[in-house]
């Protein structure tokens, strides 16, 4: 009851979870009208399976059978659905509204409501509506082609219910008036063409929640990563992207994180810290490439007719004409620039050069640029004529020109880091300022400015403005193109400097999870800034403001605060305007001064009033605007005061003595004086212009309010013409298709039809009957009456002309000249209207009936089977009584014993009343009645004889046919082997019981090895059951080890037929565990020697196994012992020698040597010889003194294997060959012996490395465990194979074997002639 009770909770809780799951799913609804297929064609081409679900509602006539469910199956890879009466919508789904219903939505079922009673006009409305109710937030309207104003209601319901709308562009609509009525609701997010639609709505359900949650989470200034992922994307490529806006970025991360399935900020910070490349790949998707050729083809029309004849016209011949495009991304817009140019000097027959400086921050783009080289997609915005004129086709795509190629230059730049070119004529930069904030944007316009000669002109998009910038006048306001009127200024200081104090990148601490050291160069910035302000503005009081040459601060340090007021509101960074007004005036009259005389001023005690007190202030102003060793120009204003403040009194009043405020005012009233002059000039056109403006609008609301009546009129008309075309549309292309399916029908038919009229003119034929009437397609159009045939048959016309009149059908068997027969068949050909306007000449090639027919009788005749075929008889009830004989074959007669002729046409009850007993009468009644075929052996007495026949009885008319054989003799046949079947059983238990009494697994084989049988002590012993025994199933009880083995021979086995002996190990079940077994399979063969099966026993010897291994086990111990005692030998004996050699040898030499050193030469040559001698006995010293140590190791006793290896390669290394050494492990001592044979080892391949390798460099690893001991020696010399290692004969190798074979080790030789040996000897502790 419990698990009952856990069940349907469970079951509870699945149904609620799929019905929020279910909840949860974005609709999207789709209303479209005329001409609204080819938009779906085009947006469904574009929808990948997006875990949204889509439902179409279209307006549909009801009398029209709707194939839109079909259509867009073709082209999209979503399922796609007719909707159904409560059909709950799934992702990944397309819904289609049938033609004759109404579609809303509730609780995610679609609910199906008869047209009657819900109207037509306003179908997607009213699934729009209930949509929007449904799904509320994840509701997502599109609006496709279409006439009327369905939808527009819709559209406002699902936009306050916090969903989405998508409105095609009216420009791409065949009919727009759906469109343009949605978008005049002003509840429309997106005017997209339909292909652009999916990648906006994956925007809205994948990209937009995790934007907005970031977009709040970066708003609240406690998230560290947006920051840091902006600082490792500069210092990854060099492109600091902290200034561009902010929404953007955030859009570009968020796209970034949904394409990566990341929800957090951090995890994807993390993941960008691991992975290199998605760095690279954020700061592409940062860089919005979007452009093609001639881009708002009016812009560019502006462009060709105002400012490039301008600034052509204005150069000399050969003069250089110098454009900018900054952002040009994959090089489209300067390609579309060059070919206006080309286009207007080829038209004035004028040659300048032209330099076109294309630049851009992705190098990929620019790469693509240069080549030139663009897909026909990317040229649909050209013109035929340019598109001849100005490129070249070429596999496929089109390359640009040579002539318009060399006037652009590609190349990297950074409009914001970078140097501006220089005496440029033209700057183009479009739609790349919306991108960046404002304080970037006027950035870059003082850059354009700049670059611009005098009378230049600057391109922007349409989105696009110059902000406060006074040096441009607007040229085409819509188009945003303006014309440089003043010389370019020095660039001002834009960069906001490191440090505390204003700066306008909030400050934000690192989020707990995260903490980034500062790199040495941000470190040491940051000391700099911190000295600054510690050791000069604290400790003078001073308060350092930078400022740009338009007043603006760039930064602020020290105590400003005591000097600046933030405005409550229209916040500016102007410092006039942040000051008190007292020093305001003061303060501009002295940066005007600074920047015109470029010297550093001063003031002192500028009184200020402060509420209730007064204030002295000092301030110096120092420009920095020509010094080039700065990267930006600035002016420096400090403050300081240096009296205490004084208290003002209520009603006292502070007079202001200063020459400078008289000034101040003076140019302040002069400068009114002139904006109010400006003003009234201004008011005055304004007054004047609308004045007009108002005669037009009254013009324009009368010729609205005309348009708008023949609009509904042309709207109507419209809507029924369109509904006419596309039914003659339909009727068009389903004509088509019946006639593409005749001509196929004719052509693919073997059945030779003609049509002709009254008259006998031809009208169509099929092939097949021009091997019967000689007909050509020329001849359609003739009368059948002038063709000949080839038939033998002359009475053809005669028999068309009588069907034709009389309205029979005739049917007749001709031959044609080959001797092929045909069934010839005439009908009348009738029309719609019941008349007869022809005929139908028909020809069925009939031959093999026909050869059939012929051979009907010898068939029956030659059959071994009686044939009878009989007709039922029926009484007045229609119930069988009886069987007439209508068919007798020869065998049938001889099995009655009289001819057909007194058969034919008898009763079955009377001619053979045997057959119908046995209840045979009602079966065979029952295959009358039910058509179900008789298949039996019956034993009968005929003619006093045992008699068996097999009869069979199929329902043939009203009656069957019924086939007899006799099978006497087989049945008595089969009797005899029934009874040696019997016998043989017998036998084979017999057998069986003899294969269990075995005390041995015992089995049996077919000759193809597969097994047939086991005794009950192979389950036992196994484990396994019957079923996985037989066949092969066996194999699973043999050792995989064996077993790679034991099959190939056992296969061998049976195709030679030899006796199968072979010893593996089986598994025993019981004991869990591989036990060896002599398994042996014997074949057994028949009469003929051919084996006809396969005796197998396995035989338990894992006892027989056990003593061979102990014995060699023991083997092997006295071997070891005996090879160590010779090893401990050898080792005594080498400490003997070298003792002998060292307290010996080594002493008489020493004291040689000594006693040598104590003679006194007479004459040069007995100094000479005693020189001689005395060098002879050190070196025999010392080689004494090395031949002791080696065969003596002292070091290795003394601090262990480690130094004692170090010490032989110190001894042996030279400068041509060098031997490095890498140890793991050993932290403790080994035993000695242990080290002694791995030191021994070591020795002797080295000494063989020495003498035969002809090595430079040697290698040796040594490796130690608690289990293990790995050593490794490797070299670069001239390298020996294994064969070869194994040929070779030595003591030291034989040492060397020995010494691996007492540790228990095993060693490995790899090597390769010219390559180098590695040794490799693995032991156990």
């Amino acid at each position: 009851m419990a698990e009952s009770t856990k069940q349907i909770e469970g079951h509870q809780a699945d149904s609620k979870a799929r019905e929020k799951a279910e909840q949860e799913i974005y609709v999207i609804g789709i209303g479209a009208s005329a001409g609204g297929l080819q938009a779906l064609e085009a947006l469904f081409s574009s929808v990948p399976q997006d875990s949204v679900a889509y439902v179409i509602v279209q307006h549909l006539a009801t009398e029209h059978r709707s194939f839109l469910t079909q259509l867009v199956s073709q082209y999209s890879v979503l399922e796609v659905k007719e909707a159904q009466h409560n059909m709950p919508v799934q992702t990944n789904k397309v819904y289609v509204i049938p033609n004759n219903k109404e579609l809303t939505i509730q609780n995610n079922l679609l609910q199906l409501l008869d047209k009657s009673s819900a109207g037509r006009a306003r179908t997607v409305d009213t699934f729009f509506t209930s949509l929007a109710a449904d799904k509320k937030h994840r509701s997502i309207g599109i609006i496709l082609s279409g006439t009327g104003m369905d939808g527009s209601e819709g559209v406002v319901a699902i936009k306050k219910a916090g969903g989405m709308v998508i409105v095609q562009d009216p420009v791409t609509a065949r009919f727009d008036s759906m469109p343009r009525n949605a978008i005049n609701t002003g509840y429309t997010d997106y005017i997209l063409a339909p292909e652009l639609m999916p990648s906006e709505i994956f925007n809205y359900v994948k990209v937009t929640p995790i934007s907005n949650d970031l977009t709040e989470l970066v708003n609240s200034e406690t998230e560290g990563s947006f920051f840091q992922i902006l600082d490792m994307v500069h210092e990854r490529t060099g492109i600091d992207f902290s200034n561009y806006k902010r929404p953007t970025i955030i859009r570009r991360i968020s796209r970034r994180m949904a394409a990566l399935n990341f929800t957090n900020l951090s995890d994807y910070f993390d993941y960008m810290d691991v992975n290199a490349e998605e760095v690279v790949t954020l700061s592409k998707e940062f860089l919005i490439g979007v452009t093609k050729f001639f881009r708002d083809e009016e812009a560019y029309q502006v462009l060709a007719d105002k400012v490039i004849p301008a600034l052509v016209d204005s150069k000399k011949e050969n003069d250089q004409l110098r454009i900018w495009v900054a952002g040009c991304s994959s090089g489209e817009e300067p390609y579309s620039i060059a070919i206006l140019v080309r286009e207007y000097m080829d038209k004035v027959k004028k040659e300048l050069e032209v330099k076109i400086f294309a630049s851009d921050i992705d190098r990929d783009a620019l790469d693509f640029a240069g080549k030139g080289l663009y897909p026909e997609s990317s040229l649909t915005t050209v013109s035929p004529e340019r598109l001849h004129e100005y490129f070249l086709s070429e596999e496929g795509k089109y390359r640009v020109c040579q002539r318009v190629r060399r006037m652009v230059i590609f190349a990297p730049h950074n409009v914001v880091n970078d140097p501006p070119f220089s005496r440029i004529d033209l700057v183009s930069c479009r739609n790349m300022l919306i991108y960046l904030n404002p304080m970037l944007q006027k950035k870059v316009i003082d850059k354009f400015h700049y670059a611009l000669q005098v009378g230049g002109y600057l391109f922007l998009g349409s989105s696009e403005s110059i902000g406060d910038q006074k040096s441009f006048e607007e040229i085409n306001k819509k188009w945003k193109i303006f014309r440089n009127t003043e010389p370019a200024r020095s660039l001002g200081m834009i960069e906001t400097f490191s440090g505390t104090g204003m700066s306008r990148r909030p400050n934000i601490s690192p989020i707990p999870s995260f903490t980034r050291d500062l790199s040495a160069k941000q470190l040491l910035h940051h000391n700099f800034s911190e000295l600054l302000n510690e050791t000069v503005l604290e400790e003078y009081g001073y308060a350092a403001v930078y400022v740009d040459e338009n007043y603006d601060v760039l930064h602020g340090a020290g105590k400003f605060k005591n000097y600046l007021d933030l405005p409550e509101q229209n916040f500016t960074f102007n410092l006039l305007k942040l000051v008190p007004q007292d020093l305001s005036v003061s303060l501009g009259t002295m940066l005007r001064r600074a920047i015109l005389e470029k010297e550093k001023l001063s003031s002192h005690n500028i009184q200020v009033r402060d509420g209730k007190s007064l204030r002295y202030i000092n301030v110096v102003v120092k420009p920095y605007l020509a010094d080039r060793n700065l990267a930006q120009k600035f002016i420096l204003v400090l403050f300081s005061e240096e009296q205490a403040r004084i208290p003002l009194a209520t009603n006292e009043v502070v007079t202001f003595y200063n020459n400078q405020d008289d000034s101040r005012v003076q140019e302040l009233e002069l400068e009114l004086q002139y904006t109010k002059d400006d003003l009234q000039a201004v008011v005055e056109e304004l007054e004047t212009a609308n004045e007009e403006l108002q005669s037009t609008n009254e013009e324009l609301l009368s010729s609205n309010e005309e348009l708008q009546s023949t609009n509904e009129e042309l709207q109507s008309l419209n809507e029924e013409l369109h509904t006419i075309n596309t039914e003659h549309q339909y009727k068009i292309k389903a004509l088509v298709e019946l006639d593409d399916d005749l001509n196929n029908y004719f052509r693919s038919t073997d059945i030779g039809q003609i049509f002709v009229d009254r008259t006998l003119v031809i009208r169509k034929f099929t092939p097949a009957a021009t091997k019967l009437i000689n007909l050509i397609d020329s001849d359609i159009g003739r009368s059948i009456y002038q063709i000949s045939n080839n038939l033998h048959y002359d009475k053809l016309i005669e028999d068309v002309r009588d069907v034709i009149a009389s309205n029979n059908v005739i049917e007749k068997e001709v031959q044609d000249k080959n001797g092929m027969w045909y069934q010839m068949r005439i009908l009348p050909y009738i029309t719609q209207d019941r008349k007869i306007d022809g005929a139908i000449i028909i020809f069925i090639k009939i031959n093999e009936l026909k050869s059939l027919h012929l051979l009907h009788s010898g068939i029956l005749d030659s059959s071994p089977n009686a044939i009878l075929a009989l007709k039922a008889v029926r009484n007045q009830m229609h119930t069988i009584v009886d069987f007439n004989l209508m068919l007798i074959n020869h065998k049938a007669q001889e099995l009655f014993g009289r001819p057909a002729g007194k058969l034919v046409g008898k009763r079955l009850w009377k001619e053979y009343p045997q057959l119908l007993e046995q209840d045979m009468f009602d079966r065979l009644a029952h295959v009358v009645n039910t058509g179900e075929q008789l298949d039996v052996e019956l034993p009968q007495v005929y003619n006093k004889k045992p008699l068996w026949l097999h009869i069979v009885a199929v329902n043939f008319d009203d009656g069957l046919v019924l086939t007899m054989h006799d099978i006497t003799e087989r049945k008595l046949y089969e009797q005899a082997l029934q009874k040696e079947q019997a016998e043989n059983i017998a036998s084979a238990e017999r057998f069986r019981t003899l294969l269990e009494a075995v005390p041995h697994i015992t089995w049996t084989n077919l000759p193809n090895g597969e097994n047939t049988s086991f005794n009950q002590l192979w389950y036992d012993y196994t484990g396994l059951t019957e079923e996985e025994s037989v066949k092969w199933g066996w194999k699973k009880a043999i050792h995989p080890d064996d077993r790679e083995e034991f099959i190939p021979n056992f296969m061998s086995s049976l195709r030679s037929g030899e006796i199968f002996t072979a010893e593996a190990r089986v598994l025993n079940k019981t004991l869990n565990q591989y036990r060896w077994h002599l398994i042996q399979d014997v074949p057994i063969r028949n009469e003929t020697g051919a084996i006809t099966m396969w005796i197998g026993t396995a035989t338990d010897i894992q006892e027989q196994k056990d003593a061979e291994e102990a014995k060699i086990q023991l083997r092997l111990l006295q071997q070891r012992e005996v090879l160590s005692a010779i090893l401990q030998t050898q080792e005594a004996e080498r400490s003997r020698i070298s003792e002998a050699l060292h307290n010996g040898l080594g002493q008489i030499l020493y004291a040689t040597k000594l006693n040598l050193s104590n003679l006194e030469a007479e004459n040069t040559k007995q100094e000479k010889t005693i020189e001689t001698i005395d060098k002879l006995l050190s070196e025999s010293v010392t080689i004494t003194r090395d031949i002791s140590s080696e065969l003596t190791p002292s070091v290795l006793k003394t601090f262990g294997l480690k130094t004692a290896v170090e010490e032989i390669i110190s001894r042996i290394s030279n400068s041509g060959l060098k031997i490095s050494l890498e140890v793991n492990g050993f932290k403790n001592r080994l035993d000695y012996t242990v080290e002694l044979s791995l030191y021994r080892i070591i020795q002797e391949l080295l000494n063989n490395l020495i003498k035969h390798a002809q090595a430079t460099e040697a290698r040796i690893f040594l490796t130690c465990d608690d289990k293990t001991i790995y050593m490794r020696i490797e070299d670069n010399g001239i390298g020996i194979d294994k064969e070869d290692f194994n040929k070779l004969k030595g003591i030291g190798l034989s040492s060397i074997q020995n010494r691996v074979e007492l540790l228990q080790g095993k060693m490995e030789v790899q090597g390769e002639k010219g390559k180098g040996t590695v040794f490799e000897i693995t032991c156990t502790i």
